[in-house]
């Protein structure tokens, strides 16, 4: 047995406290990933909360109608010394309860949350509970179903209450604990019927039956415990028949315990059924079967997270420049005023030069004949006293006018619209550095109103400042994890890297933050984020090279442009 616990020690309680830090930096409904949990679910008065405490040893709130309105999560861990900690996130909280009664305490806490009125909430309540007597667990309580509203009780209470259990047992890292009363049909259930539904095959799901004192038929008992019939329910991890204390009852968790070994001594299920049978075989049961939750889990969680990590990372490189300061709108306002000037004025410029000239080529390469027709089709009078007074006896002479005087006059309209391309290039390049010195200006006359324009859209804003949240959790979770570097075989053994993580003690969240920290580099970031140079050369480059700016900046620049 020694044996046994030295190993678990070693392979399987390393991997349940990374799981438990990475449990404190993320949501439970939001991020999507499995964790591995035991969920309770059971109608009313099954008793639920007298089971829990058995399994806990903590005294919870119990009675009639709905007690347990959040989630309740219990992480039982094995120590040496009882400590009973209250955990908000990263936060963790000591409690003693030589001065704090429990039960009230989770009450109060369940009014902050709940509200006074018996609506559900989906938000936790997380204690942690240090003890020698117990198993690592971590169980989850949730509300028992309502079927029909009382008092102050909402309407659709019994959809709330449905739609929260489905919520969490749906995750495959969840055993699911079905609890029901024995002098209770089985087929009338609903929390089965839920069960069913998330798990058809039962491969997850556990049935408990409690209140077993007040079974009215003991071979009923014993054949749903045996499952050996086929009018009865059927789960691959089976069932489990236990006694506690009820409601009214005013005995110690220890003495309903030697109370109920009394009783399944002497039951007549004992003879066939003892591995089924007390508090203590639903207890060893299921930290077996959490134990290998946490090693099937754990690598899939481990997975997840990069996954997920990564797709965060992609949405943020997809999202324009952060423009948060005033100078970095400002800056951003002088490169797009730059690229406007070289790329809408001069650009245009140029591809209008370089038109006229293809234009021109294409004609230069026409023949002498293309020349003569182009030119007796002309109107010119001189043009006509020229070809009369060529004489038909000298072929030469002919030819040689001919070709003279076609580039004679493709000379003079090159002259010309290189006049004309002259002048506009005068003009442009004697324009552009005035444009741009107005652009310039613009900020420094009306500074407000090219803030406001540049100022980023609250809702692109708050989904950047989102995701990078989320990215730095999942980047912390993915450091805990051990980052894609511990590897699970077909032995149970955990390695990373050249330290065994048996050896490697739990890397607390203030030693990983600050590891993080110093790890966060900035870097030059690329042509999106680059801030440019304000002194503008003189020069104008033959080809304008594009800046590549978000859609968002282009549109804000094209209104400011309007105005001006």
């Amino acid at each position: 047995m020694d044996t046994f616990v030295s190993a678990y020690d070693e392979k399987i309680r390393p991997l349940m406290d990374k799981i438990d830090q990475a449990r404190s930096l993320l949501s439970w409904s939001n991020d999507g990933i499995t964790f591995p949990n035991v969920v309770v679910v059971g109608d009313q008065s099954s008793g639920k909360s007298t089971l829990l405490e058995s399994l806990s040893l903590v005294e919870l709130p119990k009675g009639s109608g709905i007690v347990t309105r959040c989630p309740l999560v219990l992480r039982l861990r094995k120590a040496s010394v009882r400590r009973l900690y209250r955990l908000n996130g990263n936060k963790k909280i000591e409690l003693d309860e030589r001065k704090t009664n429990i039960l009230n305490y989770i009450e109060e806490e369940t009014k902050k949350l709940a509200g006074e009125n018996k609506n559900i909430v989906k938000d936790l309540i997380e204690l942690q509970v240090n003890d020698p007597n117990v198993r690592d667990l971590t169980v989850v309580d949730l509300p028992g179903i309502a079927r029909n509203p009382i008092a102050d009780q909402p309407k659709d209470i019994h959809k709330q209450t449905t739609d929260l259990i489905r919520h969490l047992i749906r995750q495959e890292g969840s055993v699911i604990l079905c609890v029901f009363p024995a002098n209770v049909d089985i087929a009338t259930v609903e929390s089965f019927t839920i069960a069913r539904e998330v798990d058809p095959t039962g491969i997850r799901t556990i049935g408990v039956i409690t209140k077993s004192d007040l079974a009215s038929n003991h071979d009923t008992l014993i054949q749903q415990l045996l499952m050996d019939r086929p009018d009865v329910f059927h789960l691959k991890l089976g069932f489990i028949a236990v006694r506690n204390r009820s409601t009214e009852e005013e005995i110690s968790l220890e003495d309903a315990r030697k109370r109920e070994k009394e009783f399944f001594s002497q039951h007549p299920a004992s003879r066939m059924t003892g591995h089924c049978l007390g508090i203590d075989a639903l207890i060893n049961r299921l930290a077996d079967l959490y134990s290998d939750r946490v090693k099937e889990t754990f690598p899939k969680m481990r997975n997840d997270i990069q996954t997920k990590l990564k797709e965060v990372r992609d949405q943020l490189s997809k999202f324009p420049p952060d423009l948060a300061s005033a100078s970095a709108r400002l800056a951003k306002y002088y490169e797009l005023a730059d690229w406007y000037v070289e790329n809408i004025i001069k650009e245009r410029f140029e591809s209008s030069n370089d038109g006229q000239h293809t234009t021109e080529r294409k004609s230069g390469k026409t023949g002498e004949k293309m020349c003569f027709s182009k030119i007796t089709d002309d109107d010119d009078d001189d043009d006509n006293a020229v070809f009369d007074a060529i004489s038909n006896d000298d072929q030469a002479v002919q030819d040689m006018i001919i070709s003279i005087y076609a580039y004679w006059k493709l000379l003079i309209k090159r002259f010309i619209d290189y006049t004309a391309l002259s002048i506009r290039a005068g003009c442009v390049f004697d324009i552009c550095p005035g444009i741009r010195e107005r652009l310039r200006q613009i900020p420094i006359e009306q500074p407000d109103f090219v803030d406001a324009y540049l100022a980023e859209d609250t809702f692109i804003r708050a989904k950047r400042e989102q995701l990078h949240h989320t990215k730095e959790r999942l980047e912390k979770v993915d450091a805990i994890l051990g980052g894609g570097r511990i590897a699970i075989d077909d032995n149970d053994t955990f390695a990373s890297g050249t330290m065994s993580i048996e050896n490697s003690p739990a890397m607390t969240l203030d030693k990983l933050e600050e590891n993080l920290a110093s790890t966060n580099v900035i870097e030059n970031v690329g042509p999106s984020g680059f801030v440019p140079n304000r002194n503008i050369q003189p020069s104008v480059p033959r080809v304008a090279q594009p800046v590549p700016i978000s859609s968002t900046s282009d549109s804000n620049f094209q209104n400011i442009r309007k105005r001006t």
